[in-house]
C-alpha cells in the first residue's frame, strides 16, 4: 500500500482518510496515509467522528491523527460520538481528554454515555468523565443533571455510585448531591436519584439523619420541602427516624404544616413527637388554624400543646 501511494500519480481524496478513520483496525492504516499523502488530507471534524466511530482501534486512530497534526480540536460533538461507541469508546475517550479539549458541557456527554450498549464501557467512562472534572465546581450539578435526563436507572446508579466513590460520602458531598436533585424539575428523576443516593450510603435510618441534616443547610425552602417529603416516602423508617423527619419538615416556611398534615392524613394513627410540636409552634405561630386541623389526627397534640405552651411563654 505504501508503494502505491508514493506513485504521484495515484489520486487520493478525503473519502479515503474518513473511510480509513472509520475501519481501520490497527491504526496502521491512517499512519500510513498521512505519512505518506498527509498535505493532501484535511484532519477536519468529519475524520474526527468517523475515528469515534470506529469499532476496532478508535484510540490507535486518533494517536494516529495526532502524532502526524500534532494538534487536534476535540469539541464536545466529538466526545459525545466518543460516548456512544460501545466495544473500544472507553480507551478512546481516555486519550481524548489526556488532550488539550475544548470546554464542555459533562451532562450531554454522559447522557450519550448512558445510551452506550455496553455496561463495561458505560461504566468505564463515567468513571474517566469523572476524574476530568474532579476540580470542576460544576461536576457534580453536571452528573446529577445527566442522573436525571437518563431513561437507564442503572445508568442513573452508575452515574451517581461513581460520583460517591470519587468525592466521598461527606455531608459536604451530599449536600451538593441534594442541592443538585432539588433543582431537577421532574419528580420521579428527583425522587430517583435521592432513593439511589440513600441506596449507595446504605438506606439505614441513619443514613436518613445524615440526609436529614444536609437538608437543613439547603437554603431553598421549596427544595427543603421536596425532599424531605421524599423522606417520608421512604419504606423501612422507624417511629423515631419518621420522628425527627417529621420535626424537620415542621421547621420548613411556608410548607411544613403541608408536608406534616399530608403525612398524618395516611397516618393518623402516628403519634407526634413533642419536639415537632415544639418546632410546630415556632414556625406556625400564626396558623391557628393549621394546629386545630393537626389536632383531628393526632390524639395526643392537644395535651403536647398545652404542655409546651408555658415554654413558649
Amino acid at each position: 500500500m505504501e508503494r502505491i501511494l508514493k506513485i504521484p500519480e495515484f489520486l487520493v481524496s478525503q473519502y479515503m482518510i474518513k473511510a480509513a478513520a472509520r475501519y481501520d483496525k490497527e491504526g496502521k492504516v491512517v499512519n500510513v496515509l498521512l505519512r505518506c499523502r498527509g498535505g493532501e488530507f484535511i484532519i477536519d471534524d468529519e475524520v474526527l467522528l468517523c475515528a469515534a466511530a470506529n469499532l476496532n482501534a478508535p484510540k490507535e486512530v486518533f494517536e494516529a491523527l495526532w502524532s502526524y497534526q500534532n494538534q487536534l480540536i476535540i469539541t464536545e460533538q466529538i466526545l459525545i460520538a466518543t460516548a456512544e461507541n460501545p466495544i473500544s469508546g472507553h480507551s478512546a475517550m481516555r486519550f481524548l481528554l489526556s488532550l488539550e479539549t475544548q470546554d464542555f458541557d459533562m451532562a450531554p456527554v454522559l447522557a450519550a454515555v448512558s445510551k452506550n450498549t455496553s455496561e463495561y464501557v458505560r461504566g468505564e467512562m463515567v468513571r474517566i468523565l469523572m476524574q476530568h472534572k474532579d476540580d470542576d465546581s460544576k461536576a457534580i450539578l453536571e452528573a446529577i443533571t445527566a442522573a436525571a435526563n437518563t431513561q437507564c436507572f442503572h445508568s442513573k446508579t452508575q452515574i451517581i455510585e461513581t460520583l460517591l466513590q470519587q468525592r466521598g460520602d461527606s455531608r459536604e458531598v451530599i449536600l451538593e448531591v441534594l442541592t443538585a436533585a432539588a433543582n431537577i424539575q421532574c419528580y420521579p428523576s428527583r425522587a430517583q436519584i435521592i432513593g439511589i443516593l440513600m441506596q449507595q450510603k446504605g438506606n439505614s435510618n441513619d443514613t436518613i439523619l445524615e440526609v436529614l441534616i444536609a437538608t437543613t443547610d439547603i437554603q431553598c425552602h421549596h427544595s427543603q420541602a421536596q425532599i424531605v417529603g421524599i423522606l417520608l416516602q421512604q419504606k423501612g423508617n422507624n417511629d423515631d427516624t419518621i420522628s425527627k423527619i417529621l420535626t424537620v419538615a415542621a421547621g420548613i416556611k411556608r410548607y411544613g404544616h403541608s408536608l406534616v398534615e399530608n403525612f398524618v392524613q395516611g397516618k393518623p394513627e402516628f403519634e407526634i413527637s413533642r419536639d415537632a410540636v415544639i418546632v410546630a409552634l415556632g414556625y406556625w405561630q400564626g396558623d391557628a388554624d393549621i394546629l386545630k386541623v393537626l389536632c383531628c389526627y393526632f390524639p395526643s397534640l392537644s395535651s403536647s400543646l398545652k404542655q409546651v405552651a408555658p415554654m413558649r411563654a
